[in-house]
């Protein structure tokens, strides 16, 4: 197994992003932004959302590495557990198939590394369902095991289940300005515990305007720096993958196909 390889130290990193980093994201976050805005004259729902997901799939199929792919669609189990339906799926291309591709993909649990909730604006309700669909999702059972939701920093040899890294990106939020990040964490507890959901289920949250939300490690960025933000985001989500992906174990596509012995007669 590869091993992945060496960082610069936190301490020795520079303080602030390089200056192409922030002109690149810039650029992006103007796009998409951008996108989203146009789909506001449009009244028909399921082509809205797709407008409101695609510029953010586009964005992540420009700027990870080829090896992995963007898609949208549902992850299952070999005991036929499945996900809601995912805004973002992303997964290593050059180790695994998809069940069904086309405009709705179809992963095995063991083959999904990060997925990305896409909403126009982060309600109650909204909040609500992401906790739902969170919650479903990181019960699969990839390999037989349980989603591995708790440890940290583990190194690569250690043999593990499989983790997600499961975030939520809004262009806006129904909460005002005024203490908004505080707000937001508060809203997902409550509603956490009303459903009886983990709240650090949900990676990352990322508000348009508004900045970001850790709720695994219960801290906050509030930025309307997009740009930065975006940066965020995104180094989070790779450096998640790459090590990841760098531990994952080959997907067991025969225990889907089960024994492969239907019709076979002794001669």
């Amino acid at each position: 197994m590869s091993k992945v390889p060496n960082r610069t130290p936190f301490k020795k990193r520079g303080y602030e992003p390089h200056a192409t980093f922030n002109t690149k994201f810039a650029g992006a976050v103007y796009d998409i932004v951008g996108k989203f805005v146009k789909t506001k004259v449009i009244n028909h729902g399921l082509t809205k959302g797709e407008e409101r997901e695609d510029p953010l799939i586009e964005f992540f199929k420009d700027n990870l590495p080829n090896t992995y792919s963007v898609v949208k669609g549902e992850v299952v189990d070999k005991r036929n557990n499945s996900s809601q339906q995912m805004d973002v799926m992303i997964y290593d291309n050059a180790r695994n198939i998809p069940f069904y591709s086309g405009g709705h993909f179809i992963l095995p649990a063991e083959a999904l590394l990060a997925s990305i909730e896409i909403k126009s604006k982060l309600t109650q309700e909204e909040t609500r369902k992401i906790l739902k669909s969170v919650n479903t999702l990181k019960a699969l059972k990839p390999f037989g095991q349980p989603v591995d939701i708790s440890k940290r920093q583990r190194t690569v040899e250690e043999k593990v289940t499989c983790r997600y890294f499961h975030t939520v990106f809004a262009y806006d939020t129904d909460l005002a300005d005024s203490d908004w990040a505080k707000k937001e964490v508060e809203r997902i507890r409550r509603i956490a515990t009303e459903e009886k959901i983990d709240p650090t289920l949900i990676d990352r949250v990322f508000v348009l305007n508004k900045g970001l939300l850790n709720p695994v490690d219960s801290i906050i960025k509030e930025s309307k720096d997009n740009a930065e933000s975006l940066l965020y985001f995104y180094m989070n989500l790779l450096n998640f993958i790459q090590r990841e992906n760098n531990r994952r174990q080959t997907v067991p596509y025969l225990d889907y196909a089960g024994k492969l012995s239907k019709g076979w007669t002794k001669i």
